[in-house]
């Protein structure tokens, strides 16, 4: 979403903070103004500036709302781990500004290593919740070449998946994906995928609150290091 497409949000608030603000003139220039009045005619004008004040933070750092980029984990071996920056596993849905029927994005771009034998194999899961037990959205897999290879794999795979979430029904619904996945001569990472027939259902949210994701790695027939890194995982309104 561009700079303008917040500007009527922005000009109705303002037009609301100037009403107010006249109305506190009015009744700062009469004698025995009721005092209980005024403070609440300025705590309407100040609630609303603070969220002007969200709203032009947001246009200013490009709709972003939450960040977690460069969040990794290395030698997960045969059991799956989160990946976690500074102790921070969960990419968390801010409560303000309200993302109620606003389309919004998730971004991923990651790296995956791993040096292996007897056709290793890696996957990663984005995940609805904050656990490794929270509701797959998605997985991305890294297919050996041949039941044979051996050697060092070095791969790539990005995904932007467009949400909206919906306060009546409260549910997360997917609008749209875009992906792009390396090949290689040792073989493919294939991009994250949604579970089949559950886009047009949608997912169980509460609340905006607990709109939260995580992400988790695993390897198999690996013993060798590996590593995963999300160079991007944000979300974003669009």
């Amino acid at each position: 979403m561009s700079d303008s497409g917040w500007q009527p949000a922005v000009d109705n608030l303002q037009s609301q903070i100037n009403s107010l603000n006249s109305q506190v003139s009015v009744l700062s220039g009469q004698e025995g103004s009721q005092a209980a009045q005024l403070v609440s005619l300025t705590s309407e004008v100040n609630a609303l500036q603070t969220e002007v004040s969200t709203i032009q933070q947001q246009v200013a750092q490009d709709n972003l709302l939450a960040d977690l980029s460069g969040v990794s984990v290395s030698n997960a071996f045969d059991t799956p781990a989160l990946l976690s920056l500074n102790g921070n596993s969960v990419l968390q849905m801010p409560t303000s500004p309200s993302i109620d029927g606003k389309p919004f994005r998730i971004t991923i771009f990651a790296r995956v290593s791993h040096n292996g034998s007897n056709s290793p194999n890696f996957y990663g899961t984005l995940k609805l919740g904050n656990s490794l037990q929270s509701l797959t959205l998605g997985t991305a897999s890294y297919i050996a070449a041949s039941s044979s290879q051996t050697g060092t794999f070095n791969g790539l795979f990005f995904s932007a998946i467009d949400f909206v979430w919906d306060s009546v029904s409260q549910k997360l619904f997917v609008l749209e994906r875009n992906e792009f996945s390396q090949r290689t001569s040792l073989g493919f990472v294939s991009g994250l995928g949604t579970p089949a027939g559950v886009e047009q259902d949608g997912f169980d949210v509460a609340s905006q609150s607990a709109l939260q994701f995580v992400f988790s790695a695993q390897w198999n027939n690996v013993s060798n290091p590996t590593t995963i890194t999300l160079s991007q995982f944000k979300l974003s309104l669009i």
